[in-house]
């Protein structure tokens, strides 16, 4: 298992001082996003992918599929998804892909179809977030769960605290937690951790909110999960910034990491 940090975070400091930083503070993995991929110029990214390298820092990139009510996304993402296989094909530093999955999910199979197909000669796993989350859901996949071995699940704690709020505010919250993560039908391959107060998203450090934390660490160790722990604090969403930033990071960390334990 490794423990990560959503880098889109903290945008406003350059991504390779932001990997040297967490490196160092013994984080193991780091996220950005797909438009990070074409967007920064090539110095940039040498240092980047230098430091992830030297550091031996797991790197997931997080996108989005096409809208499925936008004409023109379709061949939008085509370009977008080659210009990643190109980028993973230069550097080799990339571990997973993973994607926003919005709208109605069985327009959206063709898509990911097509990100596993150009991914499929790789060990880069393939996950949407949130999806798949229960045998229902599982059965619109058709298969490519079969097909591509590679593709697994991406689930939000922060997202799924506001689920099980929303089904019923007064339930066993931590046993709630429990079933939903019992109940993922493909390999969890990466979290989204954060909190939040159940009934907004917000993207709080792991030490405000009321996601119960210890409760989802010991269902992903029922489950063995042995994936990437992603920490998806948005600092500025709290109006934290600076040292206080960094310092919530890797107090969440060390909450989350005790939480979940030693890997299976």
């Amino acid at each position: 298992m490794r423990t990560g940090v959503a880098l889109w975070g903290y945008g406003k400091v350059p991504l390779p001082e932001n990997v040297a930083f967490f490196a160092g503070a013994h984080f193991h993995a780091g996220s950005i996003l797909g438009t990070d991929v074409w967007k920064h110029d090539e110095d940039t990214v040498r240092r980047f992918v230098t430091l992830l390298e030297l550091h031996d820092v797991a790197l997931t990139v997080h996108h989005k599929l096409p809208d499925p009510e936008d004409p023109e996304a379709p061949e939008s993402f085509r370009r977008e998804i080659d210009l990643i296989r190109t980028w993973h094909d230069r550097h080799g530093v990339l571990t997973g892909l993973t994607f926003d999955a919005p709208g109605d999910k069985a327009r959206l199979m063709p898509h990911l179809r097509r990100v596993l197909e150009a991914f499929r000669d790789t060990d880069v796993f393939i996950c949407c977030e949130d999806f798949p989350l229960n045998e229902e859901q599982h059965r619109i996949l058709d298969g490519l769960d079969d097909a591509f071995p590679n593709l697994g699940v991406l689930i939000d704690l922060g997202h799924l605290n506001m689920r099980v709020t929303v089904e019923d505010p007064e339930q066993d919250r931590a046993g709630a937690v429990r079933r939903h993560i019992r109940a993922v039908p493909l390999p969890i391959r990466e979290l989204h951790v954060h909190n939040n107060d159940g009934v907004s998203d917000q993207h709080r450090h792991l030490l405000e909110g009321t996601l119960p934390v210890d409760a989802a660490g010991a269902a992903l160790r029922e489950v063995g999960f042995d994936g990437i722990s992603t920490l998806e604090f948005m600092p500025e969403w709290s109006n934290v910034r600076g040292r206080e930033a960094y310092d919530l990071a890797l107090a969440s960390r060390d909450l989350w990491e005790n939480a979940l334990g030693p890997g299976p």
